[in-house]
């Protein structure tokens, strides 16, 4: 979870552009994580930075929510972040409400407020009447959308989703996918999604990155253009297979 104020320069963003990346170092002592990174990012898209461990990926997540700063380049974020990482990190002694209106809280939100906000969003996210429960008492999809509403709550405008959906099992992590296609149509948010799994990428991806290890490059942009309309049709589409070879040879 996290919030950024804006960044913006217009003169040097188009005006679907909500993240712009362009020619962006970034070293740690002796290791070099990347020399020359270049991507963008357009309002309502779905895109992921798809690469192996250890490939600056989340790294990359660090500069766009402004945690760590660049060596040089320059990046150009409009409007707020919220940033969701692998572990739900839902504190364990808060209920689910307590735990989603936190953000609320640190903004200074009223608390009939957050109250309101939180009664409006947890159906939308399937947790209504789980409010009062504690994360032990959750399943691990439901700790994940208990944390997910907590980003929601810190910024509508843009997720970053750092391997979400990693630590769930195989079926818990398809349904998720699904669900977060869903939020998707009903936020119409922008979301950028770092993922190690091929499969999921080219499921709920509008665009693909796919980087290199370090000291880490674009290998390749990929538009993927097929069944944008109801993107759960790609599961059993020829051309996810087709696409998914193509991907294994920048990897």
């Amino acid at each position: 979870m996290w919030i950024m104020p804006l960044r913006m320069n217009s003169s040097q963003s188009d005006s679907d552009t909500v993240i712009s990346l362009k020619h962006v170092g970034k070293s740690f002592g002796e290791m070099v994580v990347f020399e020359d990174i270049s991507l963008h990012v357009n309002r309502g898209e779905i895109v992921s930075i798809l690469g192996s461990s250890g490939s600056g990926k989340s790294t990359l997540f660090n500069i766009i929510a402004g945690l760590i700063p660049i060596d040089h380049g320059d990046v150009i974020v409009k409007g707020t972040v919220g940033y969701m990482q692998q572990k739900d990190l839902l504190l364990p002694w808060k209920t689910v409400s307590a735990n989603v209106g936190l953000p609320l809280k640190l903004k200074g939100v009223e608390k009939e407020d957050i109250k309101k906000r939180i009664e409006e969003y947890l159906p939308l996210v399937g947790l209504e009447g789980y409010e009062d429960k504690f994360p032990f008492q959750l399943s691990g999809g439901m700790r994940q959308r208990a944390s997910f509403l907590r980003t929601l709550m810190t910024s509508e405008e843009i997720f970053l989703l750092d391997e979400a959906f990693g630590s769930l099992d195989s079926i818990t992590r398809g349904q998720m996918q699904k669900w977060l296609l869903e939020m998707k149509r009903e936020l119409d948010n922008t979301v950028v999604f770092i993922t190690h799994d091929i499969d999921e990428a080219i499921l709920l991806s509008d665009r693909i990155y796919v980087i290199s290890k370090i000291p880490a490059e674009i290998k390749k942009e990929i538009d993927v253009d097929f069944h944008k309309d109801d993107k759960n049709k790609r599961l059993l589409s020829s051309k996810t297979l087709q696409l998914k070879q193509e991907i294994l040879r920048y990897l």
